[in-house]
């Protein structure tokens, strides 16, 4: 498994845009994790719009975007404690569409905060510090941003433009 990451990482494939709902796969992303956090004692909750534009995606790597920020959140929970919350939420704002994922973790130093998209960067004991890297370059190929932001759960958001056609390549 990390092998594969590490190769997608570094040859990445060729995104299959379609016209879509954000929505869809964040509410995949948060039902395949709900039972496996559950169990760690994570409550996950999520409010997502109605309302959103529909934009140009691949749903299958928004997903992945998703999960792997719910992934790190609960990491980031259970090394403090073994019971926490994560919030995931969508709204339209602006013409844009803004995804949050937020969890009640310790959160990220100011100081690491530049360095955590940045490829093989890690905090963790056996990780390999692809997974917020990844998340990055997919956005980015979205034509959106990832920020880490500090809100009153600590975590992660970010935030992306609706498309009415795909990037131009």
């Amino acid at each position: 498994m990390v092998i594969k990451r590490v190769m997608n990482f570094a040859k990445p494939t060729e995104p299959q845009f379609a016209r879509i709902n954000v929505n869809a796969p964040v509410a995949e992303a948060v039902n395949l994790t709900r039972f496996t956090l559950y169990k760690e004692g994570i409550d996950i909750g999520e409010n997502l719009d109605d309302n959103l534009p529909e934009c140009y995606a691949e749903p299958h790597m928004i997903e992945e975007v998703v999960l792997n920020l719910i992934n790190n959140a609960a990491d980031a929970i259970l090394q403090n404690r073994n019971h926490g919350v994560i919030k995931v939420s969508s709204q339209s704002c602006r013409q844009k569409v803004v995804l949050r994922v937020e969890d009640d973790g310790p959160g990220i130093p100011r100081d690491l905060s530049g360095k955590v998209f940045e490829p093989f960067f890690t905090t963790k004991e056996n990780s390999t510090g692809i997974g917020l890297s990844l998340c990055h370059r997919i956005i980015t190929d979205h034509r959106g941003k990832i920020a880490v932001r500090r809100s009153d759960l600590g975590g992660l958001f970010f935030d992306r433009n609706p498309r009415i056609q795909p990037p131009d390549r």
